[in-house]
């Protein structure tokens, strides 16, 4: 699955389809796929990463200082749009995905987004349901 895109849902577990956690909000520390146009040339990858806690910026300022990482400033609007998809998945998508398990009959984990709560055009709704049918198969 070589440069394919996580949005896919391939070999996703099915838990993912109920999370609405963006950027691990609870973590000290989250990492995540800069998906930025200025990152798009570089096939190693970039990271988007998140510190909440003191001592773990201190190391990867460290890492920094001993050449053995790059660090570059992101302003709150760059990370926000670069989780772009993620939101989809977690905010759109998620209350898409609730509605159609509580129109299944089935049980569904109580979230801040509520089911059916968001407007998502038509198109977007098939998306996820397509990627729910690929998820699940």
């Amino acid at each position: 699955m070589f440069g394919n895109n996580w949005g896919h849902a391939f070999f996703q577990p099915r838990a993912c389809d109920f999370c609405d956690d963006i950027m691990a909000e609870t973590a000290d520390i989250a990492f995540g796929d800069a998906w930025l146009p200025q990152y798009e040339s570089i096939w190693q990858g970039t990271n988007l990463v998140v510190v909440r806690n003191r001592h773990l910026q201190d190391l990867l300022n460290d890492g920094v200082s001993q050449r053995s990482i790059v660090l570059e400033d992101l302003s709150t609007d760059a990370a926000a749009t670069s989780q772009d998809g993620n939101y989809r998945h977690r905010w759109d998508g998620l209350s898409v995905r609730l509605r159609d398990e509580i129109r299944r009959g089935g049980w569904v984990p109580r979230k801040r987004i509520q089911p059916g709560s968001r407007r998502v055009p038509w198109w977007r709704r098939r998306i996820v349901r397509l990627r729910e049918k690929i998820c699940c198969a």
